[in-house]
């Protein structure tokens, strides 16, 4: 049975995140044994990094180096590293360009991105702060018009203030994250701020509303319609429409009457 030898001499944490993935899949197929240092009756090393290719004689295995960097001074010693493997993974491409300006042989280079598949997308967090009102004119109704037309799996909508129990129960009933939560002090909506990626405005008339100012101090981006604050200090409504631009969508549904 082919046996492959992983070589990881220094125990770093992002070593470990790299050579992960070759542990937990390479067992399937082949022998797998793991050391500090190269084992040259393997059939194959795998060494992460390159540092311990370099002075190496080779005898009858075969040997992939992973190249990371080049510290200072450290050319030589890869350039010889790279002349005795038989192959070379790149973490990016800008790697490659590195190794290809050095006059290593192009033919020999793979680039391999980490792997990053176990880690979980964070949802965005978006706030709605202020109180349904009977008469509609916070349109909350939006959110379930976005929840109908559009992708929410990204976000999780936090419904900042007293009486939104039943709407965010409808709003989850329809596949989308929700919270909703009741901040009566200044030290529980500073919390708030200060956890939100975006205050959501939704309002068709408004006097302000004073979260629209609450959240651009506290540095949160904002989306808004053109009403209240966001309409009349036209350096406040650059600055919202500026920071709607990564979903353009919502701002040109805000937007419909």
């Amino acid at each position: 049975m082919t046996r492959i030898h992983i070589v990881e001499p220094y125990g770093s944490t992002a070593m470990q995140r790299m050579t992960r993935p070759l542990l937990d899949t390479l067992p399937r197929l082949y022998e797998v044994t793991t050391s500090g240092e190269p084992d040259t009756d393997a059939d194959l090393n795998i060494h992460m990094p390159w540092h311990t290719m370099v002075g190496l004689e080779r005898r009858n295995s075969r040997h992939i180096i992973a190249y990371t960097h080049c510290n200072p001074g450290a050319q030589g010693d890869l350039m010889d590293a790279c002349e005795r493997a038989d192959l070379i993974t790149a973490m990016s491409y800008e790697g490659r360009r590195e190794l290809v300006e050095m006059g290593v042989d192009p033919a020999k280079i793979w680039v391999i991105y980490a792997g990053a598949s176990d880690f979980k997308y964070r949802r965005r967090l978006i706030a709605v702060v202020g109180y349904p009102q009977p008469n509609g004119r916070k349109r909350e109704s939006l959110l379930m018009d976005l929840a109908w037309q559009y992708d929410l799996s990204y976000y999780e909508f936090l419904l900042v203030g007293a009486g939104w129990e039943g709407f965010g129960n409808r709003l989850a009933s329809l596949g989308v994250a929700v919270q909703a939560f009741n901040a009566d002090t200044w030290e529980a909506l500073n919390t708030i701020y200060q956890r939100i990626d975006a205050l959501l405005v939704t309002g068709y008339t408004e006097g302000g509303p004073p979260a629209l100012l609450e959240a651009m101090a506290s540095g949160c981006k904002v989306f808004s319609p053109p009403f209240g604050y966001a309409a009349n200090c036209s350096r406040m409504a650059t600055s919202t429409r500026r920071r709607m631009t990564f979903c353009q969508r919502w701002n040109a549904t805000l937007r419909k009457g």
